[in-house]
């Protein structure tokens, strides 16, 4: 059974602990975005590649021949609600607000792993790249972002934790955090909280069900379409821990040309709705809401630094 599958299931309330925590390894896991410009690249490889948009531009229909277009290759993954395939139709936030805009290309995405998708960009083998969190010297990226990557501290419900204060809340309890993820590079020096690095995303799930961990490390907008969060079972504690804009970069051969386009599409769209729209309508909450948290995580940081710069001064 496909993830998008089981996601469907999960919705419905019909999926056991076992699917339900396959399901959850995507929100509890979904931390890549953070560290992009790092590490060794192998050569792009391309899982699947499909047309998407009006039918004209379908491989079938002969009125494609007849478009005359230069072809913008559009590099995505798998991440729902964001970009994913529904059969062999590209559908998600990002891919109606791309297909909305008026460009002057034919479009064509690409699905291949992030890494991969982020090198083949920089490469010029592709020209756009739907998510990108770090600047980068090959890549021009849209300054008007359409996406956060809000992480969090998740609990099951019942835990008396109602919002998040700061990890010295959690002092003396276990917080799962995924092996390898870069988060904890910035967390595992507070001494007083029992860190539990795990090594799927599943595994960590099954152990905060099962009360053998006080929390874990998680994605705010991959959590909030399941029946578990939906029914109570699990909650997100606000302030976030870390809100990440994601923005759309493109190679610098078309970057002149297509990123003013994006950004004044962009911000037409959030001004009239229509990014709201594409949110709701592949079944997330509004991203005028996941907005909200960013900015309530900035100002939450502000409040930090203020305070400690009033306990120095007073010192």
């Amino acid at each position: 059974m496909s993830f998008f599958s089981r996601h469907r299931q999960e919705q419905q309330g019909g999926i056991d602990l076992n699917g339900r925590s396959s399901i959850l390894c995507q929100a509890l896991g979904l931390f890549v975005l953070i560290c992009l410009s790092g590490g060794s690249v192998a050569q792009t490889s391309v899982i699947s590649t499909t047309d998407s948009g009006p039918s004209r531009w379908a491989p079938d229909n002969p009125q494609a021949l007849d478009d005359k277009r230069p072809e913008l290759n559009i590099c995505a993954f798998e991440w729902k609600p964001y970009s994913y395939l529904d059969g062999d139709k590209v559908s998600g936030v990002l891919v109606d607000l791309v297909n909305a805009m008026d460009l002057p290309y034919r479009l064509r995405f690409n699905f291949m792993p992030l890494p991969r998708c982020r090198a083949a960009v920089k490469q010029g083998q592709q020209d756009l790249i739907l998510y990108s969190s770090t600047p980068d010297p090959d890549l021009v990226m849209a300054s008007v972002p359409v996406q956060y990557h809000i992480s969090g501290v998740i609990v099951k419900a019942g835990s008396g934790h109602k919002h998040f204060t700061g990890l010295p809340q959690f002092s003396g309890k276990t917080i799962g955090v995924l092996r390898g993820n870069p988060i904890y590079k910035s967390l595992k020096h507070y001494e007083g909280v029992h860190w539990q690095l795990q090594n799927s995303g599943e595994s960590m799930w099954k152990m905060l069900m099962r009360g053998r961990l006080d929390g874990a490390i998680g994605d705010y907008l991959s959590l909030t379409p399941l029946q578990v969060y939906r029914s109570g079972e699990v909650e997100f504690l606000k302030p976030a821990l870390y809100a990440t804009p994601i923005h759309m970069a493109a190679n610098r051969s078309v970057a002149e040309t297509l990123i003013p386009l994006i950004n004044g599409y962009l911000k037409q769209s959030l001004e009239d709705g229509s990014v709201d729209h594409a949110y709701v309508k592949h079944g997330v909450e509004p991203f005028t809401i996941i907005r909200t948290m960013a900015v309530d995580f900035e100002r939450h940081q502000q409040e930090k630094l203020r305070e400690a710069g009033a306990f120095v001064g007073h010192n």
